[in-house]
């Protein structure tokens, strides 16, 4: 289905019964052409007042309509959180993580923090940590990108990553292979935007993993990669599941 403004209206008041207690303002609903992103939260922000809240939708996919909704409630759950004056995280940080996890138990739903469109995403960090006496405008979603990784684990055991610049693929996928530090690795794919924390190299650079359950929960989303000659595509989370079986089962998702 294509989302229409009806849909999100619809949807907006269904779900803030349902699961947001009516708390919710309402706010304005949008409709876009953009294939960046399938949806954003938009709002500005004075002081500690959540003002003009929006919600945009693109049109340009063609989902079923349990996914767009998933969609709806994930935008919400950014104007959920931005309501709350102490939080000053980034959009999906902690508490984003802890509530989204609490409303696909309670509810039965799949929400996450990448969308399931194959081309990959990241997140702008929300100007809501910011203060001014301005307005400040708050962007939960932001555009889709993709993030190549390559996971090792040195001969002590410990997980090791470094994120790869797409137009250096080739090359570091060579030459990672003769790093002598490290016991094994394989290539992932992912759209979760908490992966832009790893600076991006054009060498490989391996960085120890700095919060292990963060990376369950990353790793819950992600495939492996496959090199044939001059393709890199794809693969399935079959292969990566097992490589965590053999080498390191600290990261298998929950």
């Amino acid at each position: 289905m294509i989302p229409d403004i009806q849909f999100m209206q619809d949807s907006f008041r269904r779900f803030n019964a349902e699961i947001f207690g009516g708390e919710l303002p309402v706010p304005a609903f949008l409709l876009s052409n953009g294939r960046s992103f399938q949806g954003k939260c938009i709002f500005t922000r004075r002081g500690n007042t959540v003002c003009n809240p929006k919600i945009r939708l693109s049109i340009c996919f063609d989902l079923p309509l349990r996914e767009w909704e998933d969609v709806m409630i994930h935008e919400m759950l950014h104007l959920r959180i931005a309501l709350i004056p102490e939080c000053k995280e980034t959009p999906h940080g902690p508490t984003f993580m802890r509530m989204m996890r609490e409303i696909n138990s309670k509810f039965g739903r799949n929400l996450s923090v990448s969308y399931r469109e194959p081309a990959a995403s990241s997140s702008q960090s929300s100007s809501s940590s910011s203060q001014s006496s301005s307005a400040l405008e708050g962007i939960a979603d932001g555009p889709i990108r993709r993030h190549y990784i390559c996971l090792g684990v040195t001969p002590g055991g410990r997980p090791v990553v470094f994120r790869a610049a797409a137009s250096r693929m080739f090359k570091v996928w060579d030459v990672q292979e003769r790093f002598p530090d490290i016991k094994s690795r394989i290539w992932i794919g992912s759209l979760d935007p908490r992966l832009e924390r790893i600076p991006k190299a054009l060498e490989p650079r391996f960085y120890f993993l700095p919060d292990v359950n963060e990376w369950k929960d990353i790793l819950s989303s992600a495939f492996a990669l496959y090199r044939r000659g001059s393709t890199i595509g794809p693969g399935t989370r079959a292969t990566l599941t097992d490589w965590l079986k053999e080498y390191c089962p600290a990261l298998l998702p929950d």
